[in-house]
């Protein structure tokens, strides 16, 4: 009996790359609330439920561990990345790229599934870096929404080649406007304080986010009528409900 026990004990205990995947997940937490230089390892490893020593052997510094938070949005980039890949070049992509987008940074879930585990981590953690050096922030802008650029960029021509846009020229820079654009949304949205609660308590508030960037993005409004249908897309988007911090 006390072999099974042992042996059953040993089974449950986690492999190296479990606890250091635990140690990101849970001390994203902590700099989210503090920053960088808010925390201590101390703090870091009682939230772990591990020792400092230990700590060390995963990540030889904390600025090491800090860095490494970004492997926690790289689920999101390569589920993104999936459904872009898996759809051809059209504005109808564009749209549900532009859809993903806002929901994820925004509102920090896609409709019909409320739960992502802490989706106010990354805006938090974004908040405390460009209040810092800026550098954590830099990593993710080149590492998640860097890598999928391209992609974007991608369907933002198909949709001028289709002559949906109401402009006659594209390039990156209105993609990464849309990018700011949500970003910003998302600081003031922290916590459930709206600075502008009459607009983020709307029922169409997600809607409203969309087609702003949509038309931002020069998208003609028979297209948007045509192609922006995101009760359509929900069953595409079902990777991410299986994400969490």
């Amino acid at each position: 009996m006390k072999k099974k026990a042992e042996r059953k004990t040993n089974s449950n205990r986690m492999t190296a790359a479990e606890r250091k995947l635990d140690i990101v997940r849970q001390s994203s937490r902590l700099f989210a609330k503090k920053g960088l230089h808010g925390v201590t390892t101390k703090e870091i490893a009682a939230a772990c439920g591990v020792s400092e020593p230990v700590l060390y052997q995963h990540f030889a510094t904390k600025e090491d561990l800090y860095l490494e938070l970004q492997t926690l949005c790289r689920g999101y980039t390569l589920a993104i990345k999936h459904i872009l890949e898996a759809r051809k070049p059209s504005t109808e992509t564009l749209c549900v790229f532009v859809y993903i987008l806002a929901s994820l940074i925004v509102i920090g879930h896609l409709p019909g599934n409320p739960v992502l585990g802490e989706p106010q981590v990354f805006t938090r953690l974004a908040g405390f870096s460009l209040l810092e050096d800026g550098h954590f922030v830099k990593i993710l802008m080149r590492d998640c929404i860097g890598s999928l650029m391209d992609d974007w960029l991608i369907n933002y021509k198909a949709a001028l080649k289709s002559r949906d846009l109401e402009i006659s020229k594209v390039d990156g820079k209105e993609l990464w406007m849309v990018y700011e654009n949500c970003c910003g949304m998302a600081l003031f949205n922290l916590n459930g304080k709206e600075l502008i609660p009459q607009l983020h308590h709307s029922d169409d508030f997600l809607d409203k986010m969309v087609l702003f960037n949509l038309r931002g993005l020069g998208v003609k409004e028979s297209a948007i009528k045509k192609y922006y249908r995101p009760k359509k897309w929900i069953p595409e988007l079902k990777p991410f409900y299986k994400i969490k911090l």
